[in-house]
């Protein structure tokens, strides 16, 4: 491993914003497989807070609908909860979502609702149960308990810890928009994420800039230690949009050459069980100088990334594969995993794949273009060759 060594100041403006073009820490990704459709591979994500008969909802709700129809194997869509204080009538028909996934029918019961914004009462909800063939003595009883308020109070606290104060909010691979946007330009913006468009339909919305300080001393870097742009990334091993975004870094160190260097940083998160060990493979083939090699090979076999096809890698790569066991099977995991998820954490990162490139956040599988703006607005800075 090689780069800077000491501490690396930047000044950031981190758009950490919801959204699964990144995997997400435990306790803000939980999404019950019933609140979300379309393919889980899909290359755009859109995470849509919504409040069950708002007004605007209803239009946003029927403008996705039609993006989905023209896009229906490049978009995923993931549902979460939204309540203003002021309509404390809604909450019932969000408790009434839940329990209709309970049966395995989240999304009719979701379209019904929609279908009639202002039928919200109980027993509105209960004539949707039924014209759904819904056991309704288990939907009713789920109602009746509220079992699932703490999922809608779980969604409630994400959406303020990422600054949502208004239904709907939504998330296009983690550009944020609130109201009832248009569909070309929702249109425009899913073009742009799929690469067929670089003009943005509205620029992407940030935090104000924040010092912070990263030690990147023994982070494993791609690139020369002098270039004038760095793209540090916080990445998880597990996470299926870090693998998707290796390709697109690769890309962008080959279009600046000598001009961009790469810097990883360990962020395994508490949903993938595999990930820590497979950072701690990639740090320990490091030490026989192959971190870039093992780093490539687990994110091109993620799928296979158990304690025995990590030691197949170590063999494939030939390294010293007695003195690769017993440092993987050492009890402690290496420190500067713990450094570089402290630092993450103290900066605000909540899932990965996060970019900072020359301090400038962005976050999940975004494609190159977002990478190319950026890099040709910091080169074109007077301080920069």
């Amino acid at each position: 491993m090689t780069g800077k060594q000491g501490i690396f100041l930047i000044a950031t403006a981190l758009t950490l914003v919801l959204g699964l073009s990144s995997c997400q820490t435990a306790s803000s990704t939980a999404v019950p497989l019933e609140a979300a459709k379309g393919p889980v591979d899909a290359p755009v994500t859109i995470v849509l807070f919504q409040e069950m008969g708002c007004p605007a909802c209803v239009r946003l709700n029927q403008t996705v609908a039609e993006l989905m129809q023209k896009y229906p194997e490049e978009i995923r869509l993931v549902f979460k909860h939204s309540l203003q204080a002021n309509r404390p009538e809604a909450l019932p028909a969000h408790e009434a979502l839940q329990a209709a996934a309970e049966q395995g029918k989240f999304w009719p019961m979701h379209d019904l609702i929609f279908k009639s914004p202002s039928k919200l009462a109980r027993e509105d909800l209960q004539d949707h149960a039924e014209q759904l063939g819904l056991d309704i003595k288990r939907f009713s009883q789920a109602l009746e308990d509220h079992r699932y308020r703490t999922v809608i109070e779980k969604d409630l606290l994400e959406a303020r810890g990422f600054g949502v104060t208004a239904a709907p909010t939504l998330f296009i691979n983690g550009r944020r928009l609130v109201g009832a946007r248009s569909l070309a330009e929702l249109t425009a913006i899913t073009q742009e994420a799929l690469g067929l468009a670089t003009v943005s339909a509205s620029p992407p919305e940030t935090k104000p800039q924040l010092q912070v300080s990263l030690d990147l001393s023994g982070s494993p870097v791609r690139g020369q230690e002098n270039a004038p742009i760095t793209i540090i990334e916080f990445s998880d091993y597990q996470c299926p949009f870090c693998a998707r975004s290796v390709g697109t870094v690769k890309q962008v160190m080959d279009a600046y050459p000598g001009k961009v260097r790469w810097v990883f940083k360990n962020f395994p998160l508490p949903i993938h069980p595999d990930a820590p060990l497979a950072h701690k493979a990639a740090i320990v083939a490091g030490e026989q100088g192959k971190y870039w090699e093992m780093h490539d090979l687990i994110f091109e076999n993620q799928k296979s990334m158990k304690r025995e096809h990590l030691l197949a890698y170590a063999q494939k790569l030939k390294l010293d594969l007695a003195k690769f066991t017993a440092a993987l099977d050492a009890p402690s995991p290496p420190a500067i995993i713990s450094r570089d998820m402290e630092e993450g954490s103290r900066i605000g990162i909540r899932g990965t794949p996060t970019f900072l490139i020359n301090g400038r956040g962005i976050v999940g599988a975004q494609p190159y273009a977002a990478f190319e703006q950026i890099i040709q607005e910091e080169l074109a800075r007077p301080s920069n060759p």
